[in-house]
């Protein structure tokens, strides 16, 4: 009996099905100026005839899509919780002290390069760029706006650092992820990385020093900073005791307790913090994790900075990321992405290319799917054989999905990375893009290095 065709697309189809399905998401938002769901579902359902055209089922379409959301469905609970350690580390203090206790230590000139430094090293200590995002960035951001520094430039600064910290931590998953699919050690990963991650990282602080620098204590309007100083005081017990469960919550991520876990012990901690430190009513304390913090100071500023979080605020963003991830079940399904793929490695011939191909292919994977882990598991194993026929060092390749894929995640604007990102600081991608250095330099710098012949590794040879 002859076995049955596969269904796959040509390589024309399957491209012409990706552009057309950009340029939907492009036009839609940029041109007509549609909300992102619109947008976003129009770009589902062409992709879903697409899909019926190469020959599938709907049954099959809809499995896809159900698979992917079914393999995001903790990242999709964590950005609920998110929602919850943001309103309930502010209600009991943690985040108001941390930007009081800021606002008093932080000069202007350096706040942009420290607040880099700071935000890396919190991503490194507990591996999550999201944790780390919605908390100390979120008082980072505070603080910025108390020196002066415009709201972008602060969130470019503190994506930056949190990302770049994501990448280099051993307790990373995506780094982990990266390490594994790829089988090569976690620590041979991290060290492969940093041959670009640390010289994009060194330029970062430059250019945010650079920056910094107009931005002096004579700009500075002292009026407003002790006026906000003045009303954290007024409105929160500043004592430093009230930031714990944020070390908790940074402790147990350093011990590898589950990120659903960690945060049910940190909302819970900081709600009894809350009643305890700030007299707030048990009732209400609850309330928050659902509802988000509301504080009317009579400073606007202070109010927009404070009154956010809570689950619901994250709704608006959960339902765009289902609509996301139907998108890149149906691109997955129907092999679109497999065969531009495919399509890429045959043509390359030069290990520059080779890793050039492999970034831009982490790039496109994760535009289509909007799912970073998606993307670095689809490249990894679809660029195993070219790397390993260059004869490269695996790490070549785990360290170009993350170039490629966990770098560039926060810079585009329906990925669950940049979803997250804009609910929680309040700035668009389109805005903190520009200034985050370390994310554009990564990819560039792996490229024009091995197209040189430096940080070029070859397997089973020391570097």
């Amino acid at each position: 009996m002859e076995q049955a065709k596969e269904k796959k697309p040509s390589q024309g189809l399957a491209i012409l099905c990706f552009v057309t399905v950009l340029g939907i998401l492009a036009v839609g938002r940029f041109v007509f100026a549609l909300d992102l769901h619109v947008v976003m579902l129009i770009a589902v359902i062409t992709a879903g005839i697409f899909g019926m055209f190469f020959g599938f089922t709907w049954e099959e379409i809809s499995r896809g899509v159900f698979d992917q959301i079914g393999r995001c469905l903790e990242c999709l609970i964590i950005f609920m919780l998110v929602g919850a350690v943001i309103s309930t580390f502010i209600s009991c203090g943690a985040v108001p002290a941390l930007i009081y206790y800021g606002l008093k230590i932080l000069s202007p000139s350096l706040f942009l390069p420290t607040g880099f430094v700071i935000a890396s090293l919190t991503s490194i200590a507990t591996g999550t760029s999201w944790g780390t995002i919605g908390t100390i960035g979120i008082a980072l951001l505070a603080i910025g706006n108390g020196l002066g520094i415009p709201a972008p430039i602060t969130a470019g600064m503190i994506v930056g650092g949190a990302f770049f910290g994501d990448k280099m931590s051993p307790v990373s998953d995506t780094t982990n992820l990266a390490a594994g699919i790829v089988e090569t050690n976690l620590y041979r990963h991290i060290t492969t990385m940093m041959y670009t991650a640390i010289p994009a990282c060194i330029i970062s602080i430059l250019l945010y020093t650079m920056i910094g620098l107009k931005y002096t204590s004579a700009s500075i309007d002292f009026t407003q900073v002790n006026n906000m100083l003045a009303i954290l005081q007024d409105h929160f017990n500043l004592n430093i005791v009230v930031m714990l469960p944020l070390l908790v919550v940074i402790g147990l991520s350093v011990k590898k307790v589950p990120a659903i876990i960690n945060m049910l012990i940190g909302i819970f901690l900081a709600v009894a913090f809350a009643v305890i430190f700030q007299g707030t009513e048990i009732s209400k304390a609850l309330a928050i994790i659902n509802q988000g913090y509301h504080i009317q100071s009579g400073m606007e500023s202070v109010d927009s900075l404070l009154s956010r979080g809570g689950i619901q605020s994250m709704m608006w963003t959960i339902s765009l990321v289902l609509l996301a991830l139907s998108l890149g079940g149906i691109l997955d399904k129907t092999k679109v992405l497999e065969t531009i793929i495919i399509g890429i490695t045959n043509r390359v011939k030069s290990v520059g290319g080779l890793m050039l191909a492999a970034i831009i292919s982490s790039t496109i994977g994760l535009m289509a799917t909007a799912v970073i882990y998606f993307t670095i598991s689809l490249n990894g194993r679809l660029f195993k054989k070219p790397f390993e026929d260059m004869g490269l060092d695996p790490s070549m390749l785990s360290r170009a999905t993350e170039e490629g894929g966990t770098a560039v995640d926060p810079l585009i604007p329906w990925t669950t990375s940049g979803l997250f990102i804009s609910a929680t600081l309040g700035v668009s991608t389109f805005e903190y893009f520009p200034y985050v250095f370390n994310s554009i330099l990564t990819p560039i710098i792996s490229v024009v290095f091995c197209y040189m012949g430096r940080s070029v590794l070859k397997a089973n040879k020391g570097n």
